[in-house]
This record gives C-alpha cells, structure tokens and sequence, in this order.
C-alpha cells in the first residue's frame, strides 16, 4: 500500500468478520476448553506449561488462546449487560455450532445458524468458568515473562498473547463489577498476598520504620518479584486484595509527604500558617484558603482556626482534628444537593449538575475547589461523607462509561434505548435522529450526538451506534465541563495512576469508607487508656457497654466527635494514628470533652451508667464546635 496507509481499518474489520458473522469464537472456546479438562486438569498451571516456553508462549495451545481472547474481547464489545446475563443457552445455534461433517471430521455451521449481533456466544455457565481461569493465566504468563531476560522486552510478539488475555479478563472483570457473576474472591490470588508484603517489608528496612499493619517477611526469593507486582498492579490489580492495595496506596502518599518535607527543610520554612475559616461562610473561606494553594502548598499541612457565627474564635490549636473537620464541613455543604453543585440520582448517589453553571456563575472553580477537597482527603486518610454516582466514579478513575453504566444515572433512558435495540418492526418508524434534547438551561436545546445528527434519521443499521452515542453523551460529555474541574484541582494532590488499582466501588470506599457501623470491639482492642484509667476500669466498662448499644448513627456521631470523622478508619483502627485513647478526669460533675487532634476523649469517673450515657449524649449533641479542653 501507499506510504502511511493504516492497517488499522482493514484488521477491524476483518476482526469484525471473523467475530460477528462466522462460530469461530465459539469453536475456539470448545477446542481449548477440551484440551483444559483431558491435558491440563483443569489447572492454569498446567495451560502455561503446556503452552510453550517463554516469554513468546508459541504453542498451538497459545495460538488458540491468544485468538479466542482477541475475538471474545471484540464480541462483548457489542454484548450489552442485558443480553450477556440472559439465562438462556441459545441450545439451537450450538447444536448447529456442534455438528459433524462426517467426511472430515470438521464442525460445519449452516447459514441459518450465524449468530445474531450482540448476543454472547457463550452460556453464563462457560464465562463463570473461564474468567477465574483466564485470570490465573494471566497471572502466571505475567509472572513467567517478568522472570526472564530483559531482552523480552525488545520482543513485542511476546506480549500480545498477554495483552490479549489481559483485555479480556479485564473486559470481564468491568463487567462483574456491575453485576458479579462469580464470586468475589475468585479474581483474588494468594500469591500477589506475599509479593505486596515482601514490598512493604522493603520498604520498612530502606526507610527505618513501619509501616502500620504490615509486618515484616522475609523475602520470597520470587526472580522478577518487584517486576510482577509492577505488572500486577497496572494490568491485573483486582487480583490483589482491596486492603493490600490500600497499603500500597497510603504508602505512596507517606514518601510523596516525606519528600515534601525534605522540601520544606530545604527552603527553611515552618509548617505553614493558620487559616481562619468562618463557620457560616464555610465555602467561600475554603474557596480562599485551600483553594489558592497549588503544588507541594496544597500538600503541606495546612492549619485550621475556626470562627463561630457569633464572630468568636474557637478555643483550640489545630493539631490535624480542625483540619479534618474542616474537610468535613466543608464537603457536607458543598456537597448537599441544595448547593447546586452536585445532583442526586434515583440512588441518591451524587453526580455533578448539569444546571450548576446556572446556580453558580463560579462553578468552575468550586469544582476545583471540591476536587481539592477530596484529594486533600485522601492524602491525609480523612474520611468525608459524600456517595458518588458510579458514572462520575469512572470518569474520575479516567475511564469511560458504556451504555451499560446508563442505568446508574438514568434507569428510565436506559430501558428506552433497550426498547430501541430490541425493536421488532423497521427502527426508522420510531422517528428518532441522532440528536438529544437537552433542557439544562431552562429552554429546550436540540444537540447533536454526531456532526448533522439532527437530520439524520436512526435505522435498523445505525441503532446500535445512536445507543452508543446517546449514552456517551449522557454518561460522558454532559459532564465533561464539571468532571475536568474537578479533576485539574484532585489532580493536584493525587496523581490519577494513583487510582488505577482501583475500581469504582473501591474507590468510593477510599473516599468515604463504608457506611455500616464500625466494630465497637475492634476500636476497644486498639484503646489506649491514661491518667489512671485501665481497660478493667468500672467507668471504662460502663462506657463500653453504652457504645455497644448505640445505632449506627450515634455511634458515628461519637466518632464524630472524639476523631472529626464519623466513620472508622478504612483498615480499622489499628491505623487509627494517634490512637484512641481514654482519659480519666475526676470532676464527675463535668461533660465528657475531646481532643480531636490526639483522638483523646476525656471521660468523667461516672459511677452510673444511666448518668455516664445521658452525659456522654449530651456532649456528642454540642457539638456545633469541639469545645476543646
């Protein structure tokens, strides 16, 4: 061809062929499935061995995965939610798929038998089996490639077996995550366990600390050990359990903080100044403050002193817990759909509001501000209070939507474009054209979802690309504007490779952790006890009881007020830092009172319970400040 030609269009489309009008998919399925069961034993370390010598892996047997893989891959790029979760084994189309051409011993498809577009190939029953497989191998080819030569690396035939497995077990992964198929812990593998604690363990030894909640191992002697995590990490990080890669992150935030400091000693300058943030005007002073700094400012500590609605400074030097609750404040307002940046779902799940340009004519920086806010968060291990939309979620993990994230932001539109996919009759009697009204700014506004789209009428042959385009457009670009701000300033403090490792649940629950009530007797194994009190203590005993018996809602309250975060720290409180400690004070005439930034509650010697729980209330109710002592 002429000089530049991309081969790209003509592979895709050969891809597409092969993928949507032909069983080999299928047929490739059934091959390697067999080969599995009567040679391999069903075990993925047997498929690799069997698979050829690496890192190129040039066996039949990887010939055939490495295909399978790249055309299932472009199959379920079509196969939506509703069609891949169908129950059903499309019994007719195998029996064709399965018959015998009794002259060569072939499987021939008659034309009547081509699968339709958008249909899985496989029974749920088969994807059940092959996605904890194929995850294995993937982890095992990653592991056997990362302990050979660097030369490998100077080999791309080596890696497309690999990116091609990889593809598809994160294709099926992504999928799980909006509707699990297996159980959870089938993606999970033992030993990425050892690989992530023999890291810590490193790390420990070079830095001269611990790291809280990993203990010291003893290297695994694994050839390529650092490099497979590595991989790990990017191409498969969900077979590593959740708090493992918690570790990994808080671990990356605590030397991003030690090189900030080392900065800070270096231009001789002191742990930054205090800022005053008015209770009432809580946005606008953060707006001020936290949202002015950029850079390793914005990473520094940063020091709160709050000013009551009276105008009156609040008793208290800011030792982390002002800051905390500032953080907190500041999302519970911001945050609240009355505010205007941020609207609700059905779910009551928060996205940005498409009209918040329209409320606020400073919209874009508060979106800045807030993606500050939530970053700061995260560096600092605050746990703040808004639930994201898990649209927004994906897009703050830089990914995309689907039509099958629609649901989550638009139950209704998603079952519309079902409706349309679905359609018996000719689509084009629908009326519909590749266009979106969209009444955000009061008036209806006709867009369209592709250059000249307004005249452009849906037909059978162009439906799947208006549901492509129409829910692009809700799930992506309508928040766009929004999503950009917010990121430029969460962006800021938290490099978004950062949070790759994770998805969007998990990600939530970095942000705010879980909603269920914390363990009354993990917070009591982790309690530190000072100025005569002991764990035996009848106050102490009493006070433990009463924590027992609060909802779920008292006791984050409680939390609330003795750590400025309602919620327990995402990996117990074993990392609680201070730790929890209770002090004994004599006068029993006295409210329990706290220190927030030592996470210290100063308790009374009540010798009532009835008294100790009614008093214990009472101050967790004041607490509009935190009335330090």
């Amino acid at each position: 061809g002429k000089e530049g030609t991309s081969w790209a269009a003509p592979v895709e489309a050969v891809l597409s062929a092969l993928a949507f009008h032909t069983d080999l998919s299928l047929r490739l399925f059934q091959a390697f499935r067999k080969k599995v069961a009567e040679e391999c034993g069903g075990r993925a370390e047997e498929v690799v061995n069997q698979m050829g010598k690496a890192p190129d892996f040039r066996s039949p047997l990887g010939s055939v995965l490495s295909a399978f893989c790249c055309l299932y891959a472009h199959q379920l790029r079509i196969v939506y939610d509703v069609e891949f979760f169908k129950q059903e084994d499309h019994e007719g189309d195998r029996e064709d798929a399965e018959m015998e051409n009794a002259e060569d011993g072939t499987k021939a498809r008659p034309a009547s038998a081509r699968r339709k577009v958008g249909r899985n190939p496989l029974r749920l029953s088969d994807v059940s089996w092959l996605a904890p497989l194929l995850n294995q191998i993937l982890f095992k080819v990653i592991k056997a490639q990362c302990g050979v030569a660097d030369s490998f690396k100077r080999r791309p035939a080596a890696h497309t077996l690999r990116a091609r497995v990889g593809d598809l077990v994160r294709s099926l992964y992504d999928r799980g995550g909006r509707r699990p198929f297996v159980l959870p812990n089938a993606w999970l593998i033992a030993e990425t366990q050892t690989l992530i604690k023999n890291r810590m363990a490193a790390l420990e030894e070079v830095r001269g600390t611990s790291l809280r909640g990993v203990g010291s191992i003893a290297n695994s002697g694994v050839r390529g050990a650092e490099a497979t995590l590595t991989a790990v990490l990017a191409e498969m990080p969900h077979s590593v359990p959740f708090d493992d890669r918690v570790l990994v992150f808080y671990n990356g935030v605590m030397q991003d903080k030690e090189q900030v400091a080392m900065a800070r000693q270096r231009a001789q300058y002191g742990h930054g100044s205090v800022h005053t943030i008015r209770r009432d005007y809580i946005v606008e002073d953060g707006l001020a403050s936290l949202g002015s700094l950029s850079g390793e400012n914005l990473r520094d500590v940063f020091r709160v002193q709050f000013v009551d609605e009276h105008g009156q400074v609040e008793s208290g030097i800011d030792g982390g817990g002002l800051f905390k609750e500032f953080l907190i404040s500041l999302s519970r307002t911001a945050f609240d759909v009355n505010y205007g940046l941020f609207a609700a779902t059905e779910d009551q799940s928060l996205v940005p509001s498409p009209s918040a340009f329209m409320i606020h004519p400073n919209a874009q920086e508060l979106y800045v501000l807030l993606g500050k806010v939530v970053g700061k968060a995260l560096y600092e291990q605050t746990l703040i209070e808004p639930t994201f939309n898990r649209v927004f979620l994906t897009l703050l993990l830089g990914r995309q939507n689907q039509v099958d994230d629609v649901p989550f932001l638009d139950k209704e539109l998603h079952k519309n474009l079902m409706f349309v996919k679905d359609y018996p009759g000719d689509v084009a009697d629908l009326a519909l054209h590749f266009s979106v009204t969209d009444n955000t700014f009061g008036a209806a506004k006709e867009v369209p979802l592709m250059p000249g789209g307004e005249q452009r009428v849906v037909t059978n042959n162009t439906k799947f690309q208006y549901l492509r385009l129409m829910g692009h457009f809700k799930t992506n670009r309508q928040l766009k504007e929004q999503t950009n701000a917010f990121l430029s300033g969460f962006e800021e403090i938290i490099p978004l490779e950062w949070l790759r490792m994770f998805n969007q649940e998990e990600l939530q629950s970095l942000i705010s952790g879980t909603r269920r009530g914390f363990d009354v007797r993990d917070l009591r194994e982790h309690t530190q006890y000072t100025g005569g009190f002991n764990g035996h203590s009848p106050t102490v005993q009493l006070f433990w009881e009463t924590l027992e018996s609060m909802p779920d809602s008292d006791r984050g309250a409680f939390l609330m007020f003795v750590t400025s975060c309602p919620r327990a720290p995402l990996l117990g409180f074993k990392n609680l830092y201070p730790s929890f400690t209770i002090h004994r004070v004599p006068d029993r005439d006295r409210l329990p009172t706290a220190s927030t930034c030592v996470n210290l509650l100063k308790l009374p010697d009540y010798e009532d319970a009835q008294v100790l729980r009614q008093k214990l209330r009472q101050a967790i109710g004041q607490g509009g400040g935190f009335g330090l002592s």
